[in-house]
């Protein structure tokens, strides 16, 4: 009867000492669930944002307002022959070409080239501005290709060979020799033979 009474109260305190098990693990799980609720109400805000973002760029999209280009700054004055047109008219065709967004019409660009053109050239140019006038300019290409066959060097291929034959080493540095010399044999399309000739 003891050793009955003994198994019993072993078996009630192994009960209670399970029961308090039960209670701490249920406090845990209590405070995962807890923590596991903070956290989902983090991310569906992070969700709610995202969402908002995702569809205002969409409406930006739509607006095309990524698609227009980063602005180059704008070309010096061309005045006149002494201004290296060359690099006008490349600043100019680059602007034009890479800006096409901020120029809606052919009259926009037109209306660009003629502000970037000084008053004492704009006379060449003038009669072809006229409103009403029957070969009045189409496009603002015109304009870049009367002034640059106005200032173009018409014996450019000339003048780059009598260049290239006064080229010479003498006291320079090599590496200015050297880039003289590719900068002209390419003007004149010289072949690799002809350039091995003249070295």
């Amino acid at each position: 009867m003891i050793q009955m009474l003994n198994d019993i109260n072993k078996i009630n305190i192994k009960l209670k000492v399970i029961n308090i098990e039960l209670k701490v693990t249920q406090t845990m799980l209590n405070v995962v669930q807890t923590r596991l609720q903070k956290e989902m109400k983090k991310k569906n805000v992070i969700i709610h944002h995202l969402e908002a973002t995702s569809s205002w760029l969409s409406t930006l999209i739509s607006k095309d307002w990524f698609l227009k280009s980063i602005k180059l700054f704008d070309s010096s004055l061309f005045e006149d022959s002494r201004q290296n047109v060359n690099n006008w008219l490349f600043w100019m065709q680059n602007k034009l070409k890479m800006n096409k967004n901020y120029f809606s019409i052919e009259e926009m660009k037109i209306a660009y080239v003629k502000s970037w053109v000084s008053e004492m050239m704009i006379k060449h140019i003038a009669f072809r501005m006229k409103d009403m006038i029957t070969n009045s300019f189409l496009e603002a290409e015109e304009i870049l290709s009367i002034i640059n066959k106005m200032y173009d060097d018409f014996n450019q291929h000339h003048t780059t060979q009598r260049q290239f034959l006064k080229l010479y080493q003498n006291k320079i540095f090599f590496h200015e020799f050297w880039i003289k010399f590719q900068r002209l044999s390419v003007k004149l399309e010289y072949n690799n033979e002809t350039l091995l000739n003249d070295l």
